[in-house]
């Protein structure tokens, strides 16, 4: 397997992060208040730069780009963003895209959130879809979203140009603030891919940051590395595509999230064990696993929550191993980490002296 990185992806795919994380920054922090690691201040203060950038304009971004929106990551293609070499091609690749072609990526976003992409999908199913108002409607009023949102897609996917435009010209007016924020952190960035770089060279994928444990090496032919500085906390991967290609975000922290996490029969593991356990989605989501392997739509639909919700929920449940992922045929299959569940009670055992 082929491992590739490259900082000027990772500085394009920063700037929909920063607006990503900085938007969702309430529920990020939460998140990470978990794994009892130290705060970054410099990368708070870089998430409330970004909200001060934004100044009265952040009510629009906050539309696209808070998670409660369902359309607004689907224009974010890491796959095509590696072959760009700045953001403006990024951008005119997006503006390209004919009108069905957004459609299609917009209702399977909102359909699958990455489990079955766009060329699993039946045209036929979105074409009828499309060219009925009603059923279209009908396949929103089933999803777990507001009816504000039903309404706003219903919305964007009949004036698709008028959607491209919208973003594009929000993404033009912010990249022109967001170069000076992230120059800032530039030298720290470079260190970090460095360091991957030379990490991966002597020992292969078997790295301090356990990727090893999220990617299939028998599959993947070429993994392209994504270092980010604004999903600081953060490893995610995209799916394998037909080329045997895999994109791989890695947060220039996630080292303290395992380090916090998955310290072997270590305090700080258990507690966030406990922490998991004690949010009742994730409780949920766990003992539905405990009736064996299940795929992310199978998980969506037997919750009630969007997909998005799911990989949200999984990524935390991952890192904190009480899960494990596989990935097969373009879908993701998760199963329950039973070993760690046993540790788990073992610690509170003898911890306790039950």
């Amino acid at each position: 397997m082929k491992v590739l990185f490259n900082k000027e992806i990772g500085k394009l795919y920063d700037l929909f992060a920063s607006l990503m994380v900085s938007l969702n920054s309430e529920e990020y922090f939460e998140e990470i208040s978990k794994y009892n690691i130290p705060e970054d201040k410099v990368f708070k203060e870089a998430l409330e730069e970004v909200k001060v950038l934004l100044g009265d304009e952040l009510p629009k971004y906050n539309r696209t780009f808070h998670f409660n929106s369902n359309v607004g990551f689907s224009l974010i293609h890491t796959d095509k963003m590696w072959y760009c070499k700045d953001l403006e091609e990024y951008l005119e690749y997006i503006e390209a895209l004919d009108e069905y072609e957004v459609q299609k990526i917009i209702i399977a976003f909102i359909d699958y959130h990455g489990e079955e992409w766009i060329q699993v999908k039946d045209d036929e199913i979105i074409k009828e879809l499309l060219r009925d108002k009603v059923k279209l409607y009908k396949f929103l009023e089933d999803k777990p979203i507001s009816d504000e949102e039903k309404w706003r897609i219903f919305s964007i996917l009949n004036n698709i140009e008028g959607y491209k435009n919208d973003f594009t010209t929000l993404i033009r007016e912010y990249s022109l603030k967001y170069d000076a924020l992230y120059r800032k952190h530039e030298k720290e960035m470079e260190d970090f891919t460095l360091k991957l770089e030379e990490e991966v060279n002597k020992k292969g994928i078997a790295i301090d940051i356990p990727i090893n444990q999220f990617i299939d090496a028998k599959i993947i032919k070429t993994l392209f590395i994504i270092p980010s500085f604004f999903h600081s906390y953060t490893l995610s991967q995209n799916r394998i595509n037909k080329k045997g290609e895999s994109y791989l975000i890695l947060g220039k922290n996630i080292e303290q999230i395992f380090q916090g996490a998955n310290r072997e029969a270590s305090m700080e593991r258990n507690i966030s064990i406990f922490k998991n356990l004690g949010d009742l989605n994730r409780y949920t989501f766990i003992k539905l696993l405990s009736e064996g392997e299940k795929y992310g739509q199978e998980i969506t639909e037997a919750l009630g929550i969007t997909s998005a919700t799911v990989s949200y929920h999984a990524n935390n449940l991952l890192i904190a191993g009480l899960i494990t992922m596989e990935r097969y045929e373009n879908k993701t299959y998760y199963s329950l980490n039973k070993e760690s569940l046993r540790q788990m009670i073992d610690f509170i055992k003898k911890d306790l002296k039950i």
